[in-house]
């Protein structure tokens, strides 16, 4: 997979660009990396569409100076990548942390998206989500063991009926998976610093809005509440928990091809 680097952003972005059709860039979660986040999601998507993922800042492959950052970097990281690959108009698809890079970038750069797509979304850290990730660091700050500390997180991201079906494989990843502490410090800090509430009513684009019935980290109500303060908002609520982008592909995808699709 290449990169490509962004001397305005002092970026070098780890990206892959997958199918055809109507460009859709993908935005990923909290650390997520797209050598694991889009690998269930993005064979179903791309016979429709030209899929972009990418890493985030402080994420994956992407190489930056390694300074604090706002979801605000995050947005015209996006704006700028869309620019460095040759695009014009885009659709959005923002999973979670993703979600709140999407609604910042359709807020500051209009005219480069199309349509927008916010999935498992949030407009804030919430407490539930504080207590989770700061926990989490402190325990991986002590020397605790990675591993057994990712699988703390595993009942947040994923419902009962799945863990217990595939907690083989998820135990697997836990094992394979790994990020910088001070990286995940720094996502953490964008996402604990910032509030999109305020910009939900300047939303002029269509917009989906995609709950997960079983989601811990970002309860339907609060989904439907962002849903229903953005003008052009339709909103959908599937099964599972809050990584649906894992745990439900097929119905993900049916809700995206058909939202984008129309007219």
């Amino acid at each position: 997979m290449p990169k490509i680097k962004i001397p305005e952003r002092e970026l070098e972005v780890y990206y892959e660009i997958r199918g055809k059709g109507p460009p859709l860039f993908l935005i990923t979660g909290l650390l997520g990396s797209i050598d694991f986040y889009w690998q269930v999601l993005a064979p179903h998507l791309a016979n429709d569409f030209q899929l972009i993922m990418f890493d985030n800042r402080a994420s994956g492959q992407t190489l930056d100076e390694g300074n604090p950052f706002t979801l605000e970097d995050m947005a015209d990281d996006v704006s700028s990548l869309i620019n460095h690959l040759g695009f014009e108009r885009v659709h959005l698809f923002g999973h979670s942390l993703g979600s709140m890079v999407a609604q910042v970038m359709t807020d500051r750069h209009k005219a480069k998206v199309d349509k927008v797509i916010l999935c498992n979304p949030l407009t804030r850290m919430y407490k539930l989500c504080e207590l989770i990730f700061a926990a989490m660091i402190d325990l991986l700050h002590s020397g605790a063991n990675f591993s057994k500390v990712l699988m703390t997180l595993i009942p947040w991201m994923y419902s009962e009926a799945f863990i217990m079906k595939h907690l083989d494989k998820l135990k697997l990843f836990s094992d394979r998976f790994r990020f910088e502490i001070s990286d995940a410090q720094r996502q953490c800090g964008a996402l604990l610093h910032a509030n999109t509430a305020s910009i939900l009513q300047r939303i002029s684009h269509e917009t989906l809005v995609i709950a997960s019935a079983e989601d811990l980290l970002t309860p339907t109500p609060y989904a439907e509440e962002i849903s229903q303060k953005i003008p052009l908002s339709s909103f959908s609520i599937i099964p599972g928990g809050h990584a649906s982008n894992i745990e439900h592909p097929k119905e993900l995808t049916t809700l995206i091809r058909d939202f984008l699709k129309s007219s």
